[in-house]
């Protein structure tokens, strides 16, 4: 299930170091990455934020101005606290906080989608789950922006050992402490692909290993 509260429990004892965490590990790269992701898409109306955590995400979307109004889908409340503390309280009029993309986008149109290292946490047969839910929320002019680890070839690409033995230590971590359902990293570029994507652009850091990658659709109307 993608709304698990078994995740949404682990990610609230997780909240008050994970912002530390990634830091100390990545230093400032994964946050100057992810800024420059978000620089592949344009503006739109509506924007849906999936897996943001503590909001710095969020922060960023509104100094890009990426959309007039978000929807910021966590399935963490202290991650929501966290995020709603980062931003203004004439901003957060801009914001529906939900934990339950499946259930809670009523009749929402959605311009943007970004999935910051959230994907990585579910099976491939959830990633599709997710996106048949969004189907009726997204237009022919939708954009979706996929920032997270790739294990795919893409250029080329090849994971390095240390990259592998990386990210099962990650995996082993997240799913003892959070109990998230993958044990390895979704095949997301041949996913998109299948479902009728199209990659309009990408950037990368890591030598191909970490992708942020835009999606438009080939034609309206998925499976």
């Amino acid at each position: 299930m993608l709304a698990d509260p078994r995740v949404s429990h682990g990610f609230d004892r997780l909240s008050s170091v994970y912002d530390a965490c990634v830091k100390l590990v990545f230093g400032n790269s994964i946050s100057d990455f992810t800024k420059t992701s978000l620089l592949l898409l344009n503006p739109a109306e509506h924007c849906l934020i999936v897996g943001g955590g503590s909001g710095q995400v969020l922060v960023d979307a509104f100094d890009r101005e990426l959309a007039n109004h978000y929807i910021y889908c966590e399935l963490s409340p202290k991650m929501i606290e966290a995020a709603k503390k980062r931003i203004s309280q004439d901003d957060e009029t801009r914001v529906s906080f939900i934990q339950n993309v499946e259930t809670e986008l009523g009749n929402n149109s959605i311009d943007i989608v970004i999935f910051p290292f959230v994907l990585d946490c579910f099976h491939e047969s959830s990633i599709n789950q997710l996106f048949g839910n969004l189907n009726p929320h997204l237009t022919e002019n939708s954009q979706v922006l996929i920032i997270d680890f790739n294990r795919e070839p893409i250029a080329g690409f090849a994971p390095s050992l240390f990259q592998k033995f990386f990210i099962a230590i990650l995996y082993f971590f997240f799913r003892l402490f959070t109990g998230i359902e993958a044990k390895e990293l979704p095949h997301i570029f041949s996913i998109m692909q299948k479902r009728g994507w199209t990659l309009i652009r990408n950037n990368s850091i890591k030598n191909g290993w970490i992708q942020g990658s835009l999606w438009a659709q080939n034609q309206f109307g998925l499976k």
